[in-house]
């Protein structure tokens, strides 16, 4: 996930999360997977990661077999998965997220 932030210039104060699927887990080691998480990160960007320990069923529908460990899902506004690329920051998937991070700040800005 690095890669692709540093690939797509995102900044502490832009609208990012990265979210590891970690499935169900005891609620008692939550606290801790978290934290180790987090520690990884400036404190700027820690708002920005959070595990998912419950809803993994869903994501695995909205993202059928991934095959690279990272999937960056691009969202409108209401949280609808306009674009979802599969696998490492290359210059094409570079390149495909920038025009469709490009295409969603257009229609913030035609919506105003």
């Amino acid at each position: 996930m690095d890669q692709w932030v540093t690939a797509l210039a995102l900044h502490d104060n832009d609208a990012w999360l990265e979210a590891p699927i970690v499935g169900d887990v005891s609620s008692m080691i939550r606290p801790m997977i978290r934290t180790g998480m987090r520690t990884r990160y400036d404190a700027g960007e820690r708002s920005h990661v959070t595990p998912v320990f419950e809803g993994a069923d869903t994501i695995r529908h909205i993202v059928p077999q991934p095959s690279g460990d990272v999937v960056v899902l691009i969202l409108d506004r209401s949280g609808n998965v306009t674009t979802a690329i599969d696998g490492t920051a290359t210059a094409a998937n570079i390149s495909r997220a920038r025009a469709s991070m490009r295409e969603q700040q257009s229609e913030v800005h035609r919506s105003f």
